[in-house]
Parts: C-alpha cells; structure tokens; sequence
C-alpha cells in the first residue's frame, strides 16, 4: 500500500533524535533525492492521468520528502482544513477483479501490467516503486550457514535466522507460498511457464504491498502509515469508489497519513511482515508463550504473528466483567520507550488508526486500564516476556554492537560500488528484534514498576 517501501527500510526502528549538524546534513540529503527522484518527477504526470478518468485530488497534495524522516510520501503545500475531500478514486480507477478472489484479483493485476501501454493503467504502473521495496517475503530462504554445533547446515536465509524465531519467523514467505500452492494450481495455471510465474510474482508483490480489501487503489496508495499521528478519513462513495478526507487541519508541510493496522485487528508484526518497516509509536506486539519457531520451515498455527509450534499449556487471556482483552495472545501497547499498556482491551486500541490522542490523554487510560488488569494476569504476562527475553541468543545491548558492525561493512561495500541486498535484509531483521525486545523489556518493567495497581485476583468488579 506504500511507494516508498525502500525509504522506509532505512528507517526500520524509531528515529532517535539527532545533532544540529546531522539534521542540516540530512535536508541537504533530502533535497538532493528530491531532485533525483523520477517519481517526484512524474507527479505531475499522474495527477493528470488520475484526472482524467474521473479522479479527485486536493491542488495542495504533492508528493516529496518528509521532513524529520527523510521518507517519500504525500505531503501538503499549505494549511488544508478539516474535512476536506482531499482524493476521491472512482471505482473504475480501482484495480481489481471484482470477484473477492485474491488469486483473480493478481491475474488482474498481471494482465493489466502485460498489456503495456495499452492498458488504462499504464501510467499508475509506470509510477509504481514496489519493485524497489524489500519485504520479509523477499529475504533468501537459500543461505548455507554452518552450525557450529552438530556440522550440519540451516538452509534459512541469513535474515531468517535473525530473527531469531521471533515472529514472524515461520510466516514471512507465507503470501508467496500459498499464492504457489494455490493460485499456480487452478485450473491450467500449473502450466505456467517460468517467465509468466515471475510475471505472476512481480504481480503478486505490487499486490500484497499496496492493496486494500478493495484492491489497488490509485494515489490512495501513496500515503504512508502512521496511527498516531493518522490525519485522515475514508468513505466509502456507494459505487465502489473511495474517498479521503481531512480528519484535521492539515499544516503546510505535514505528511498526510493512512493506516495499515486500524482498530488494533493488525499488529506491529503485522505491518512488518506485510510491509517491510517498524511503525512509530503507537506500537502493538503479541506473543505467546511457547517456545519460539527455530525456522523457516515450519508455520505457525494459524494466529497472526505465528510461527509457533505448539500450543499447548498456553496461557489463556481471561476475559471478565469490564475486561475484553484486544487479542487472545500476550500483548503490549506502546506508546513510547517508558509508556505502554499490558493486555490492552478493544475499547482502549479502537482509536488506533481513526483518530488522535494526545500522550497526557494516554497516560490517564492507561492508568484506568491497569487498574482493572488482574494481578495474576499481569505476573503471567511479566514471566511470559522475561522467558521470551531470557530465551533469546543475543541482548538488546549485544545487538547493538552487531547492528553498528553490520552497517559499517555495508558502507564498506557500498564504498566499493557494490550493493548487497541480503546484507540490507539481515541489517532490517536486526533492527526489527531490536524493536520487538524493547517492547518485551518494557512489559516487565511495567509489570514489576511500584505504583502501578493492578486488581486483586479476590477483589469484586
């Protein structure tokens, strides 16, 4: 659903503040990109195609650089008031089949794009980046690595491997895998030649990246996620079509933003896998607590975030008077390094992705929330995160070290001339479960910090 895939892996973990210096180094950075950035280019381009099959667009849209993270996306050119229809997409600019069938919907898809120019959506094509994007679903599942240990060898890619079981180990090829086991095997598709299965493939990436549950959607796509900084609105037009309004006013130079995870139904796992990057804060993880999935090889049982063997002896999330957790796994909210919500229930996530709150606003629910969260419930959940933690190879700290080490033999190469794609895949794998284990370290935290009053198990809702 992005353009900018390959931005944002750059910017997989939470952007810390930086120097004077870097800040200036980085707009310069950033305008330079912008001038060499054909998409940019191209804006106009496709505003005008877009037009011209019935669409609507806001004159004070564009599409640039944001400026504190140096990530392409929609952007507005002055102050856009709420409740301004900022794009309306007709349905027949929708790209779909119309039929519900994933595997229809990308033979669609395919079609269009083997048409060339002949197709009615040739220009949103040419203006597509999701080839320049690297997805969990891309990383080689075909690194040898020796182990040490019984002489063998893992055929996981290095990625894979570190990830360390953390989820989504065991599912992040899951899309392209059950696309080979099913759509390759309907009808004469089994027959597919190998050209037309990398045709299939490249379809099915533009696809699982950028697609809604209504399929491709022109110029709605472009916008980036963000759930707590979301801006935006969306109906349906009662035709198929779809339009975007101002939730708020809209500054002069503020990203205008979508969300990939509304209402808490999709978690930071989630839009990891499905999007390659680790969305600012507010952030979701789930766990449970079995033993994490060694590889690739072996899928989870059926939860989102899988990768999990077995379920047996799992804890289950109690549900009781005034308490309907948001999901059935162990889960943590996130709202920044020290602030975050043990088990949240639906009624506390039901905003993310529909309308802001303010931190001070987030502090009090929080607070209220804890104070209904049962103390068995919460022990249960510390000592679940600290076996995760404690099970893991590698700290946070030691992580750390790999990181910088990882990111200066990239340089290295990069200095050479040479681009190394796996060595990008590994560097994003690391700051992924760097992200994950700050949230786990956090949750004990929470549950061992003194003032936080959870309910005894005894006491009377």
């Amino acid at each position: 659903m992005r353009v900018c895939l390959q931005n944002l892996i750059a910017a997989v973990v939470i952007l810390a503040s930086s120097s004077s210096s870097s800040s200036s180094s980085s707009s310069v950075a950033a305008a330079a990109d912008e001038n060499n950035d054909p998409l940019i280019s191209k804006w106009p381009e496709f505003v005008a195609w877009y037009r011209s099959h019935g669409g609507i667009v806001d004159d004070r849209i564009t599409i640039g650089y944001e400026a504190d993270t140096h990530i392409r996306g929609t952007i507005a050119t002055a102050l856009i008031p709420a409740d301004t229809l900022l794009m309306h997409t007709p349905h027949n600019l929708l790209l779909t089949s119309n039929t519900g069938d994933t595997c229809e919907d990308i033979k669609y898809v395919q079609n269009e794009m083997n048409k060339g120019e002949e197709s009615i959506w040739y220009t949103y094509f040419n203006f597509d980046d999701s080839s320049g994007s690297r997805v969990p679903s891309q990383w080689n599942r075909d690194y040898l690595k020796e182990d040490g240990n019984d002489g063998g060898y893992h055929k996981d890619g290095r990625a894979i491997q570190e990830l360390q079981g953390l989820p989504p180990s065991g599912n992040t090829h899951s899309n392209i895998d059950w696309g080979t086991e099913t759509c390759f095997k309907r009808s004469s598709d089994h027959t597919l030649t190998h050209e037309e299965k990398e045709q299939y493939l490249k379809a099915a990436q533009i696809y699982h990246t950028r697609a809604s549950d209504i399929g491709l959607i022109p110029l709605y796509d472009l916008m980036n996620h963000h759930n707590g900084k979301i801006n935006t609105r969306l109906h349906r037009d009662g035709e198929g079509g779809l339009y975007v309004t101002a939730l708020v006013d809209i500054q002069e130079g503020e990203p205008i933003y979508n969300t990939y995870a509304r209402n808490g139904w999709e978690s930071s796992i989630d839009v990891f896998n499905g999007y390659g990057f680790v969305e600012d804060y507010p952030q979701l993880w789930r766990w449970d607590g079995e033993e994490l999935n060694g590889g690739e090889g072996e899928e989870g049982d059926g939860g989102e975030g899988g990768g999990r063997g077995h379920t047996s002896n799992r804890y289950v999330i109690p549900v009781y008077e005034h308490f309907e957790p948001n999901h059935a796994l162990y889960e943590i909210l996130v709202l920044s390094p020290t602030l975050g919500a043990l088990s949240p229930t639906k009624q506390l996530v039901e905003v993310l992705g529909n309308e802001r709150r303010s931190m001070e606003e987030w502090k009090k629910r929080i607070s209220s929330h804890h104070g209904i969260v049962r103390s068995s419930h919460a022990h249960a959940l510390h000592d679940a995160a600290l076996s995760l933690l404690n099970g893991l190879p590698t700290t946070l700290e030691e992580d750390e070290k790999i990181l910088r080490m990882e990111k200066k033999q990239l340089e290295r190469l990069q200095g050479l001339g040479r681009e190394d794609v796996n060595k990008k895949d590994v560097i994003q794998a690391i700051e992924y479960r760097m992200a994950f284990k700050r949230a786990l370290r956090l949750a004990v935290e929470i549950a061992e910090k003194e003032g936080v009053f959870y309910m005894d198990d005894t006491e009377e809702l």
